[in-house]
């Protein structure tokens, strides 16, 4: 769905800076942006500091952006999106790879849920955002996040702000919640691994149990042996006396 530029005032605009992808073919510039972004990033999260310098940048990137083309907004639905670390890692390595490769340049977001669209979906604010909104949805049903690039892409003039439908609508930020999946992914691998240690000792001492009484049935079986061998010696000697009496006799 397309929209017009996002603007420095846009409170959605570089929401989820850790994880936003900077699409600039030109390195210096880039790197440029990216060093920018870091500083406001760190000062994001210091609590001591009054002003971050968010505002100046996001004009900085816009006006470069508006150098380069028409600039636009492109939200892109991605409903099934898998929030572990490693597939939000995977899916910004693949799209920042096809969208540089299409001569695209912009600023790609996952947005989690915000106050005008209430589930996940991409954000994309750049050149051929067309172009881009294209890319973007045939990547997510490629990662199987959507089940087709028209679902991926919607249509604008069925499009409702949810805050039109619910006042009460809120943000949900992406590094929370990638955190939260994954201390929960942790927590399940810790149990389980609990689980399999309670098992494993179990089993040691079910091993034992029948190494020892595998001993103990050999200990026997050898102990059995002996007597009846030591009977059946004890047989053959009275067996001889018994013929030598015989043989006397005669």
């Amino acid at each position: 769905m397309l929209q017009k530029a996002r603007s420095a005032n846009s409170k959605s605009f570089l929401r989820e800076l850790e994880f936003a992808l900077i699409i600039i073919p030109d390195d210096n510039v880039r790197n440029y942006f990216l060093k920018k972004l870091a500083e406001v990033f760190a000062k994001r999260k210091d609590p001591s500091q009054l002003f971050t310098g968010e505002k100046a940048v996001k004009k900085e990137i816009l006006a470069y952006l508006n150098q380069q083309g028409e600039v636009k907004t492109a939200n892109i639905w991605c409903r099934n999106i898998d929030l572990s670390i490693e597939a939000i890692e995977e899916l910004n390595a693949t799209l920042t790879d096809r969208l540089l490769a299409a001569g695209v340049i912009g600023i790609v977001e996952i947005h989690l849920q915000d106050r005008e669209i209430n589930s996940p979906h991409i954000q994309f604010v750049g050149t051929n955002a067309e172009f881009a909104e294209r890319i973007i949805a045939q990547t997510l049903v490629d990662f199987k996040f959507e089940i087709s690039v028209e679902s991926a892409i919607g249509k604008k003039e069925d499009f409702i702000p949810y805050y039109e439908i619910d006042d009460r609508a809120r943000t949900a930020d992406l590094q929370d919640t990638i955190e939260y999946v994954e201390e929960k992914k942790k927590q399940e691998f810790d149990a389980f691994a609990n689980r399999f240690d309670r098992e494993a000792e179990k089993t040691q001492e079910l091993l034992k149990k029948i190494k020892e009484r595998t001993q103990n049935l050999k200990k026997t079986m050898q102990s059995s042996d002996e007597i009846f061998a030591k009977d059946i010696a004890e047989r053959r000697k009275k067996l001889r006396k018994i013929r030598k009496r015989i043989i006397k006799r005669r």
